[in-house]
């Protein structure tokens, strides 16, 4: 898993909107476009979780070393991805949210909606 934003825009919709967003927007980037009735949550995972999904996804028990190394490599470039992320928010004090390997998506959605209210 990477880090997700997730957005939550009641202006055309009246009610919360959670339109789930990849890694690719940039906190600081975020921060600055000022948009009304939008918020960003990020969502963040520990370093255990982001592995065990990484190796489930690649069936990392059945694969060859080259496979586990290439595996290996993109969990390092995750967690590194993340590490500045999850800097870059905390620096610009934006909602953060750490997700457990066992978070229930019902769950996570009513503390995604907490935090952007």
């Amino acid at each position: 898993m990477t880090v997700h934003t997730v957005q939550l825009n009641r202006a055309h919709f009246g009610e919360p909107v959670l339109p789930p967003e990849g890694s690719a927007l940039w906190p600081e980037r975020v921060a600055a476009l000022g948009l009304p009735h939008t918020a960003a949550v990020w969502l963040t995972a520990g370093e255990d979780v982001l592995r065990a999904r990484i190796q489930a996804g690649g069936c990392y028990g059945e694969a060859t070393w080259e496979e586990r190394f290439l595996m290996d490599k993109f969990l390092d470039r995750s967690v590194r991805y993340q590490e500045l992320m999850v800097a870059d928010v905390d620096r610009l004090g934006l909602a953060r949210v750490d997700v457990g390997a066992d978070t229930a998506v019902a769950e996570l959605v009513d503390v995604v909606l907490a935090q952007a209210s």
